[in-house]
């Protein structure tokens, strides 16, 4: 973001006491600082194809996430997003504990290995390499129900 513009949200947040856009804040974390308000978006955020690198913890989603082509390489603790996460071709490795999606969870293009047993998912999960390659749909979903996780819908590999 070129500095005049930062500039001009720092202005706001200082002169005018007025808050400067979440995606300002994650798009600059070194320039604004993330408090407990901006952990609960009521609609969908997009930061596909930004240089988003990561999240705050206890973040809450309303609408869906999109982290489509983002070098983010970890999600953040307690990541409530209530509809769709997408997250194709992130060089993600690993989902964290407590990880709830009421919609749609999309890990295609990804390096994500195992799935977290707690992971809950409302709709549809879809993978592929390496899950998709080591797993079979029955073997995926056993990973994640016998320990209190589950999957609302179909697996597509």
């Amino acid at each position: 973001m070129k500095p005049h513009i930062k500039q001009f949200f720092k202005f706001l947040e200082k002169k005018e006491d007025k808050r400067a856009p979440l995606r300002i804040k994650l798009l600059n974390p070194k320039d604004f600082k993330i408090v407990p308000e901006n952990l609960d978006v009521r609609q969908s955020l997009n930061l596909s194809y930004t240089r988003v690198e990561s999240l705050p913890d206890n973040f809450t989603v309303g609408g869906s996430l999109f982290l489509m082509d983002t070098p983010i390489k970890s999600l953040p603790n307690n990541l409530t997003v209530k509809r769709d996460l997408a997250l194709h071709y992130t060089p993600i490795e690993s989902l964290p504990s407590n990880l709830k999606v009421g919609e749609d969870l999309w890990l295609t293009g990804t390096s994500i290995e195992s799935l977290p047993g707690d992971l809950k998912v409302g709709g549809s999960l879809y993978l592929s390499k390496p899950l998709a390659k080591n797993y079979t749909e029955g073997q995926i979903r056993s990973m994640v129900e016998e320990k209190g996780g589950y999957i609302g819908e179909s697996i597509y590999i």
